[in-house]
């Protein structure tokens, strides 16, 4: 007879908590929540996050040095950091603008 035994997963990190551990991660939000208080008129937000008209300087790239595989912090070394974080970023910024870069302007945001 033969067992295979199975690791339960590890829970995923909050965002709160991975801010906790790089507070850069918290600046970063508190970026976006300026943003969805106040998004300039032709606000786009992929070319916010992943920086089209600024050759890749996005959120994305300034996320990536905070929690991941490029983090300092040992603890936010993972792909769980990275996925949690991106998410969150990335969910918390306001719908796109009409007329915006990438084309989705003026559409309902995703909940």
């Amino acid at each position: 007879m033969s067992t295979t035994a199975t690791l339960a997963p590890a829970a995923r990190p909050s965002f709160d908590r991975l801010a906790a551990l790089e507070p850069g991660l918290g600046r970063l939000m508190d970026e976006v929540r300026a943003l969805r208080r106040d998004p300039p008129p032709a606000f786009c937000a992929m070319d916010t996050f992943f920086g089209y008209s600024t050759r890749g300087d996005g959120l994305k790239r300034r996320l990536s040095r905070l929690a991941g595989w490029q983090a300092a912090n040992p603890e936010l070394i993972s792909s769980d950091a990275y996925d949690v974080a991106y998410h969150a970023v990335l969910n918390a910024l306001p719908a796109c603008a009409a007329g915006c870069m990438c084309g989705a302007g003026g559409r309902a945001e995703a909940s």
